[in-house]
């Protein structure tokens, strides 16, 4: 079977949603030791509809992500405060437009 290299995106913010990245990473590499592709931790960035910071706040997590290989990357929502998944993908999508994108992933609420 041939197989193409590509890269997956997720979401993750502070809260269960950074746990849940990890949990994915983890789960990958040990599942899909031979995936080549990238993978990226998108965030958002505090913007004006922000009370407080919503990127991932747990050092732990941050090191975590990056010791499974994970880039993070940063995105602004302008939509509301909470993530709204379907216009978050567009922003995330709008964000990543140079990436080789195959499939898109979004932890389950």
């Amino acid at each position: 079977m041939v197989t193409k290299d590509f890269n997956i995106v997720i979401v993750a913010q502070a809260g269960r949603l950074q746990y849940e990245a990890v949990l994915f990473l983890s789960s990958l590499r040990q599942n899909s030791p031979l995936f080549k592709g990238k993978v990226f931790v998108a965030e958002p960035i505090q913007g004006p509809l922000w009370q407080k910071d919503p990127k991932i706040s747990s050092e732990g997590c941050r090191e975590a992500l990056h010791h499974l290989g994970a880039t993070l990357i940063s995105f602004e929502n302008n939509i509301l405060e909470a993530l709204i998944l379907t216009e978050t993908k567009l922003n995330v999508s709008r964000s990543c437009s140079q990436m080789n994108l195959l499939c898109f992933l979004t932890p389950i609420h």
